[in-house]
């Protein structure tokens, strides 16, 4: 049976976990300390599952190969796991296991994900099930180049005699490459590791606008995705402008018994990292057929839970854009591109992400947007350089635009 827990705002920062402060490398004499590690995800609203199983969770403990000597295997409690990590939101993590390692820095872990499922009660090992009418199961199918593992290049410090607890966030909105026209889903795993001794806690709750139901002034919405994102007016590349640091799904608050209080509908809870002086935090929220909201954060110290930041989302009138996605000379078949759709906030013109998708080379997308005005950020991981383009979408079908992504 699966071994989940939910964590509890205050509880998941101050914590009897003792997790070093980050150093030098160090020797591997002076004993030994446990690694703990749990999985939850930086939610996507674009399907209603995204399902995948890990065989095997391993930390790289000495030499440059990939010889599997140089790498030490969690023990995990249920292996292989599949999990669905939409199931992971506001809270709730998967328990991974622990392992018990020497007393120094390391640098990198790895994920074994697993090929094989159960036919009886799976279709397969890793799958999406899209938010259609009908609804579809695609087969996400791992690159031929990772099937040794995606490689998590994140340091941490074990401590003699002491537990440190790290989280694994996998991102599923950006783990997923659209198959358009080919038929063919990738997963490519986008994973951060967070550890629970310097975070903070953000929450709130998203509600609609519009003439509400007189019992419930404040209708929640379930389903939204709330992201917490960084502008960085400074990076060389356009693409890293904006980073998405942690995002999760609104839903019901839930009694310790798991029952559901109505009156908490369009309930988040997200972990982040707390600010440095000088910076902040965008937390943004949008859902399909909604105009996107946001506030802006500029105080969050580690420990902290910063409550009722609550957003607004009114219907949208919808316009749409589509196009090719094209990678000059790219004639392998798993290369893609991410296609960020921004907007600009705030006096000083910084910018918001208010939906990404991974498109595969040579195929089609095809969005709706509020109308408004829009750049669109097209990066990959191939080599080419990130191209921009300016939107401005029109309500009604009529006026689709028609834009190409070409590298």
């Amino acid at each position: 049976m699966k071994s989940r827990q939910i964590f509890v705002l205050l509880s998941a920062i101050v914590t009897i976990f003792v997790l070093t402060a980050c150093g030098g490398g160090g020797g591997a004499g002076g004993g030994t300390g446990t690694l703990s590690l749990s999985l939850t995800d930086a939610s996507s609203s674009d399907y209603k599952a995204v399902v995948v199983t890990i065989d095997e969770i391993q930390v790289h403990i000495k030499g440059d190969g990939n010889s599997q000597n140089h790498w030490k295997s969690v023990d995990m409690p249920v292996s292989p796991l599949t999990v669905d990590l939409l199931n992971l939101v506001n809270g709730v993590r998967e328990d991974l296991g622990l392992v018990d390692l020497q007393a120094r820095r390391y640098t990198q872990m790895r994920l074994i994900i697993g090929n094989i499922s159960n036919p009886d009660t799976l279709p397969f090992a890793n799958y999406v099930v899209t938010n259609t009418d009908p609804v579809e199961i695609h087969e996400l199918k791992i690159p031929s180049g990772d099937r040794t593992g995606f490689k998590i290049v994140n340091g941490f410090t074990i401590a003699a005699d002491q537990k440190t607890e790290l989280i694994l966030d996998f991102d599923a909105c950006r783990s997923v490459v659209q198959a358009g026209s080919s038929g063919q889903w990738l997963l490519k795993p986008t994973v951060k590791v967070r550890d629970t001794a310097n975070y903070a806690i953000i929450e709130g709750r998203v509600t609609e606008t519009g003439d509400p139901d007189p019992a419930n002034p404040a209708r929640g919405l379930n389903g939204v995705l709330v992201t917490v994102q960084k502008y960085n007016g400074t990076a060389t590349d356009p693409k890293d402008e904006v980073v998405v640091v942690a995002a999760s799904l609104t839903d019901f608050l839930k009694t310790e018994a798991g029952d559901e209080i109505p009156e908490t509908e369009g309930n988040f809870s997200i972990f982040v990292e707390p600010l440095a002086n000088g910076e902040h935090y965008y937390l943004v929220a949008y859902a399909d057929g909604y105009i996107p909201d946001f506030v802006e954060i500029t105080e969050l110290t580690a420990g902290q839970t910063k409550a009722e930041q609550d957003l607004s989302l009114a219907e949208a009138n919808l316009g749409y854009v589509g196009g090719d996605v094209i990678i000059s000379g790219g004639n392998n078949t798993e290369q893609y591109a991410t296609l960020s759709f921004r907007q600009e906030v705030g006096v000083d013109s910084e910018m918001i992400e208010i939906k990404s998708i991974n498109v595969l080379n040579m195929n089609r997308y095809y969005e709706d947007l509020p109308e408004d005005s829009y750049t669109l950020v097209a990066s990959t991981l191939f080599g080419f350089a990130t191209v921009q383009y300016s939107l401005t979408i029109i309500a009604g079908k009529e006026n689709t635009i028609s834009q190409n992504v070409d590298f």
